[in-house]
């Protein structure tokens, strides 16, 4: 009997095999390697589907839909009905589960105790993990290993595939199967070893750039005069409920001969769903803002990743990228202007290259997720006042650390011309208190930063509460010069 192996993503499922003859299968329901984790409980049929398609209803929160289902197998608290009964959420996984036996039967004998390896996306929490193994394990699958990283296993099937490899070799693999783009440094000491030295997360950069340029501008256009959104977990949601909307947008426009030079267009708020809501967006804001989302996702690697494991990128052996979000023409060509380095380039078909790890026999022994000690480097001088920054990582700021914009506008068509300068003191959480402001905005002005990062040469987007009344976004000038204390 051939080993099945299982990638779990944060929205979708993919399996597959290796036949005897050696080549890999990918099962497939109706044509489609995934099976996403968007569910409908019919209570007429009793009757438990899933379907990519449900994902719409679920952001709307139509009855009888779930989705969310990888966070709320962690938390196990909520429950769906079926049959009249309460259920455990994971449950819910039992028509994904019964296709991949049937598909996988086609080809094999005996689907009673399938012999299944896991890998899950680094963005799974362990408790979910288990859940989610001991649920396949009462179903009837056989656990063989579920601990390596899509990132490892991606190293493993190149490694494995090789002509004379020689060692050690060192690798970085950055994967967006999902919200999230994840980055991993790997060092490769024989063909069965493995280290991954550093691991870093970077929540909302899985998206295309341009897609989420534009759900960011319906929503935050609409949100700036109607005020119905008041917490970031709601915002977030709507970017995701446009990520849908953003992609038709791009669609229609690719198959337009005559250019838009702007597009009107009616929307909902999940808070409020009987409310028709209109904005106007301008492809030239598009543009710029899709601009700014790559200038921001290059330096996650350029500024950030690659500054912490203190390596550069002509000392690494080869840098795969696996994720839709990479292919984008744009976005490939930004990332590949860092320098001449060995790359791969992956869609969102790159998971087969995690069911082929899992399935290749040379096994892989992960010793570390931490980076090895590096000696840190002497500390500088002591310095006053405000040192220049080409790029800020918000995360990075102290509590009460001062940070100073400023630009020049030569433009009149543009507002007042000269310079301008904000001066702002860093509270946590994206949010800053404004000291001085040159342009607009008012002394204890809070202001909230839309983007964890931020790089000269773009604009930003800050939301504005004064005196505790939610004044809308404010959007820089191109910023010239970032500061820090």
């Amino acid at each position: 009997m051939n080993d099945l192996a299982v990638f779990i993503g944060e929205e979708y499922l993919m399996a597959g095999f290796q036949s005897p003859n050696g080549a890999f299968k990918y099962l497939a329901k109706d044509g489609n390697e995934k099976f996403h984790l968007f569910f409908n409980v019919n209570e007429d049929t009793t009757k438990i589907t899933y379907n990519i398609d449900y994902q719409g209803k679920i952001q709307d929160n139509v009855s009888g839909y779930y989705g969310g289902f990888i966070s709320k197998v962690a938390e196990q608290a909520e429950k769906f009905t079926h049959k009249g009964q309460k259920k455990p959420y994971v449950e819910l996984l039992s028509c994904i589960l019964q296709d991949i036996q049937d598909l996988y039967g086609q080809d094999n004998a005996n689907t009673s105790s399938i012999i299944t390896n896991l890998s899950f996306s680094d963005n799974i929490s362990n408790n979910a993990k288990l859940t989610l193994k001991s649920y396949f394990e009462k179903v009837g699958f056989v656990i063989d290993e579920f601990k390596q990283s899509p990132a490892q296993l991606i190293v493993k099937q190149h490694i494995n595939l090789a002509q004379k490899p020689s060692f050690p070799q060192r690798f970085l693999v950055l994967d967006a199967f999902g919200y999230s783009i994840n980055m991993s440094f790997i060092e490769a000491k024989s063909a069965n070893s493995t280290n991954r030295l550093h691991f870093k997360s970077y929540s909302g950069f899985g998206v295309e750039p341009k897609v989420q340029s534009i759900a960011q501008l319906i929503v935050n256009q609409i949100d700036s005069t109607e005020h119905i959104l008041y917490d970031d977990a709601s915002k977030e949601l709507e970017y995701k409920r446009h990520a849908t909307k953003a992609r038709k947008i791009i669609n229609a426009l690719k198959g337009r001969s005559k250019p838009l030079s702007k597009i009107r267009l009616e929307t909902t708020f999940a808070v409020r769903q009987d409310q028709k809501l209109k904005t106007i967006i301008y492809i030239d804001e598009v543009e710029k803002q899709t601009q700014k989302r790559i200038k921001q996702t290059v330096a996650l690697l350029q500024d950030d990743f690659m500054k912490k494991i203190r390596i550069d990128l002509d000392n690494i052996n080869k840098v795969f990228f696996v994720g839709d979000v990479f292919i984008e023409p744009t976005v490939k060509n930004a990332f590949a202007a860092l320098g001449n380095y060995s790359s791969e380039w992956h869609a969102d078909s790159g998971s087969r290259l995690i069911i082929n790890g899992l399935l290749t026999q040379t096994p892989v022994v992960e010793t570390s997720t931490k980076p090895e000690p590096i000696a840190p480097p002497p500390l500088p001088p002591i310095q006053k006042g405000f040192k220049k920054v080409e790029f800020l990582k918000l995360d990075s700021l102290a509590v009460g650390q001062k940070v100073r914009l400023s630009n020049n506008n030569t433009d009149a068509q543009k507002g007042s011309l000269g310079s301008s300068v904000q001066l702002f003191e860093y509270k946590g959480n994206m949010n800053f208190l404004v000291l001085e402001s040159s342009r607009s905005l008012a002394k204890g002005d809070i202001a909230t930063s839309q983007a964890p990062i931020w790089v000269a040469g773009i604009q930003l987007e800050l939301k504005i509460e004064r005196s505790g009344r939610p004044l809308g976004i404010f959007k820089t000038r191109t910023i010239e010069k970032i500061e820090v204390e």
